[in-house]
């Protein structure tokens, strides 16, 4: 579990559209598996004081500090509020928001590299907040930032309940390939032959390879209808996938 929380201050004019976007937000959170709560505050001075807690799971965490700019866009649609309100209420809100996930998350981050010295392995998800930023918001990437890109999307269209459980699995093993290819400079085209290239480079350890391959033999027999995944197995093949791949850019 991870926690954080912000507090952001605004007149009390804008009490109740602040209300309408903090009840929408939260909403958005609950979507993503995340527990968010709120407290409104009247001060003296005629200002209001906005207290939030958004608690739960590190992928959740990325995921919804993924969707957050998305979330922005939609309420905007929905709600054509006059541009100054939005700057002064609901603007800070995104933003202290955004960057409170982003401390919860480069904490555990630390936390997790620092464990590591000892063996010790805390971090579900070693997707850091700035390489997150770049795979979904970046003009152009890399060869093999747009492979860690398509193991995410896999995770992400899953949790969003987009995709199948098969696809994503489908989806996730095809970024591992691709990121190996790009990495090893191999032209092999199967995950087995490319994971013993990607270990004698020093990418990957015995068992993270016999894992690897554990998932793409399991990813075949879906793609060839020999059998089903539940969406939980899928996600934890996917975020060890992500764990694997995201540690050499931290």
């Amino acid at each position: 579990m991870a926690g954080t929380d912000f507090t952001i201050f605004t007149s009390s004019e804008y009490r109740n559209h602040l209300i309408l976007w903090s009840k929408y937000i939260q909403k958005f959170a609950n979507v993503c598996n995340l527990e968010m709560h709120y407290r409104l505050k009247e001060r003296k001075d005629n200002a209001l004081e906005l207290y939030v807690t958004l608690d739960g799971e590190v992928p959740f965490m990325v995921l919804f500090l993924a969707e957050i700019p998305i979330a922005f866009r939609f309420f905007r649609l929905a709600h054509p509020i006059n541009h100054s309100v939005f700057k002064k209420c609901i603007n800070p809100f995104v933003v202290e928001l955004n960057e409170a996930v982003k401390r919860c998350l480069n904490s555990i981050l630390q936390l997790s590299k620092d464990l590591a010295r000892f063996g010790f392995y805390a971090n579900p998800m070693a997707l850091s907040p700035s390489l997150l930023e770049e795979i979904l918001w970046g003009d152009k990437l890399s060869p093999d930032l747009q492979a860690v890109s398509t193991i995410f999307s896999a995770y992400r269209e899953l949790s969003m309940g987009n995709i199948s459980a098969n696809s994503a699995l489908v989806l996730c093993d095809q970024g591992v390939e691709e990121w190996m290819r790009i990495m090893t400079g191999s032209k092999k085209r199967y995950l087995p032959q490319l994971a013993e290239d990607a270990q004698v480079k020093g990418l990957i350890n015995e068992n993270e390879k016999k894992r690897l391959i554990e998932i793409h033999g399991l990813r075949c027999k879906v793609q060839h209808q020999l059998g089903k995944v539940t969406s939980k197995k899928v996600i934890n093949d996917i975020v060890f996938c992500l764990q694997t791949v995201a540690g050499h850019y931290i």
